[in-house]
């Protein structure tokens, strides 16, 4: 595949963003900085307000307005299980059930932020002409924002590169 002549195989979508999940969940491809930018900023700030909004209803000391606990509370019942009410940590109105689906949701919010905000770096690397593994050098202290310098304020390759051709020649592609 030689991307540099513009020879690309019938398979290869060059701005494969359209979709949800190719814009935040892929690593082919490239990303400039507006783009890298944009959607960072969008998958931290899920992060951040999905963070306490949830735990506001897993962590609390006080009754936890639940819609209809009573519902909650039978379905639990039903299950075999027992509802209850434990020391000031647990919610009041809330069972085991139910702080077993926030805890959850919460866990998968978390993996999902984290794993679209690795792979949006790595596409964003491809578009400075690194692998994706040259992220790896992240974890040495001080290199870290060298890098992270990098990803936010370096023009990416100007043309093709071997991860695809240059995003900006595409300037129609969505944002977020």
């Amino acid at each position: 595949m030689d991307f540099f002549a513009g020879n690309y195989p019938e398979t290869y979508e060059p701005y494969g963003d359209e979709t949800f999940r190719r814009r935040y969940f892929s690593f082919r491809g490239r990303l400039n900085r507006n783009r890298y930018v944009a959607r960072q900023i969008l998958v931290w700030f899920v992060s951040l307000v999905s963070g306490p909004v949830l735990e506001n209803y897993i962590y609390t000391a006080e009754p936890t307005p639940l819609p209809a606990p009573n519902v909650w509370e039978s379905v639990f019942h039903w299950a075999g299980g027992t509802a209850y009410a434990a020391s000031s940590v647990l919610p009041v109105a809330a069972s085991y059930f139910t702080l077993s689906v926030f805890t959850f949701l919460y866990f998968l919010i978390t993996i999902g932020c984290s794993l679209a905000s690795v792979l949006l770096n790595i596409r964003r690397a491809h578009d400075r002409d690194h692998s994706g593994w040259y992220l790896l050098l992240c974890c040495i202290p001080l290199v870290n924002f060298v890098i992270l310098f990098q990803l936010l304020f370096l023009r990416g390759t100007r043309g093709p590169n071997r991860f695809g051709p240059d995003p900006e020649d595409q300037p129609d592609r969505p944002l977020l």
